[in-house]
């Protein structure tokens, strides 16, 4: 009992703390993230620059980071995800980037889920073995890669738009982020 009151005592005014919001919350800061500069572009490994060109072109584009090792970068495309994903959005460009394997891009996996040919595909070579962690590439075009899968959009000519950093989509999710990016291109 006295543990109980003494969790409520220490707990209660933490909530309330959490609870209060915070100063202009009414006003929403958007921040544009910008990739690595063109001087910068010797810096960039070939895939980096491969993607680079894709995303300066017109139109709206999905940058995915996959490993074929990874749980949920194969769970995604056993359930069809990005089947679906791809499926539903012909207007947007599709880049898949295969990570922390190698530099092996492992195109079978893609063909085996059926991974449509209109998809780009590239391998990103690491700084020697993948399987050591101290090897392996953290930022592509100067943007941390967290986690895998990991999915970035892009709109505008290589402007980042959404970056999701913690695993595996859906394509409810997908759909709205991308209908969100291509309207009200004027406020941005």
């Amino acid at each position: 009992m006295l543990r109980s009151l003494a969790f409520f005592i220490i707990l209660f005014p933490v909530s309330l703390g959490c609870a209060q919001p915070h100063e202009g919350a009414g006003d929403v800061q958007i921040e544009e993230v910008a990739l690595a500069q063109p001087a910068a572009a010797d810096s960039l490994t070939e895939t980096e620059q491969q993607v680079q060109a894709l995303l300066a072109e017109d139109g709206v584009h999905v940058v995915h980071f996959w490993a074929p090792w990874c749980h949920n970068s194969m769970s995604e495309f056993r359930e069809g995800v990005w089947n679906e994903i791809i499926a539903a959005h012909e207007d947007v460009t599709f880049i898949f980037v295969t990570v922390f394997n190698d530099g092996d891009l492992d195109e079978w996996v893609l063909s085996q889920h059926y991974i449509p040919d209109r998809v780009h595909t590239f391998a990103q070579p690491d700084h020697g073995n993948s399987n050591r962690r101290s090897n392996r590439r953290k930022t592509f075009l100067g943007l941390p890669i967290t986690w895998t899968p990991t999915t970035w959009i892009f709109n505008r000519n290589g402007k980042l738009a959404f970056a999701l950093n913690y695993g595996e989509v859906r394509p409810a999710l997908m759909t709205m982020l991308l209908d969100n990016v291509k309207t009200n291109w004027s406020r941005h």
